[in-house]
């Protein structure tokens, strides 16, 4: 599945401007937790796309940039590396198999317990991490830690730094007006879960021409 870039702007500079560093040469060493988790996560996401999609697309045009901004922020605000990176892989693995009427993130929370109880992780990460997985949206409440205003944070830049809205306008099953207005909200909604605020004036000028490229499919 091959994605052109959006002319309006160049994705790989937006991504080093916002974490001060390149997140695919990053010096972070990934432990043993960290690579069993990245693996769980893909096979989950890979088979539950492979359902519904016929192919993977979940964990690479999503989990994987969120990660890599996560570490970069992490770096930026002197941040625990090691809950940022479990928290963010984690995230969304409330969405697979979500009963409906339920939110993601309860789920992902529950979800995340067992993995990270049967990884081994003492329960003083394992809470700090379900707090980052449970208000990564900021659905209802702001994140408290710097590590979960860090995810949430990675988490919205991942869909606006990179082309995530085509992807998921191509990969879903509504007809284009009402996708169009579906990401027009999303947009917004992932600007404002940026939790720092320089940080949102940095990547204003990027959000300003998603709207403008939304509005233009109106």
């Amino acid at each position: 599945m091959k994605y052109k870039k959006p002319k309006i702007f160049i994705l790989e500079s937006n991504i080093k401007q916002i974490i001060r560093d390149n997140p695919s040469k990053s010096d972070y060493k990934m432990d043993n937790i960290i690579e069993k988790i990245k693996k769980i996560v893909k096979i989950e996401f890979d088979k539950a796309d492979i359902k519904f999609h016929k192919e993977p697309y979940y964990y690479i045009y999503h989990i994987l940039p969120a990660y890599n901004i996560s570490i970069g922020l992490a770096k930026r605000y002197n941040a625990n590396k090691e809950i940022v990176a479990i928290s963010i892989l984690l995230h969304d693995i409330g969405l697979i198999n979500l009963d409906k009427g339920k939110e993601h993130d309860e789920a992902g929370v529950k979800k995340s317990k067992k993995i990270l109880k049967d990884i081994g992780l003492n329960d003083k990460k394992i809470k700090e991490i379900l707090h980052c997985i449970r208000y990564h949206d900021a659905r209802d409440k702001n994140p408290l830690s710097i590590e979960g205003k860090i995810v949430c944070t990675a988490d919205a830049l991942s869909h606006i730094v990179t082309p995530w809205y085509i992807i998921k306008g191509r990969n879903s099953r509504k007809n284009n007006k009402d996708i169009i207005k579906w990401l027009s909200k999303k947009l917004n909604k992932d600007f404002n879960r940026i939790q720092f605020e320089e940080i949102k004036e940095e990547i204003n000028p990027i959000y300003k021409n998603w709207k403008i490229i939304l509005n233009g499919n109106n």
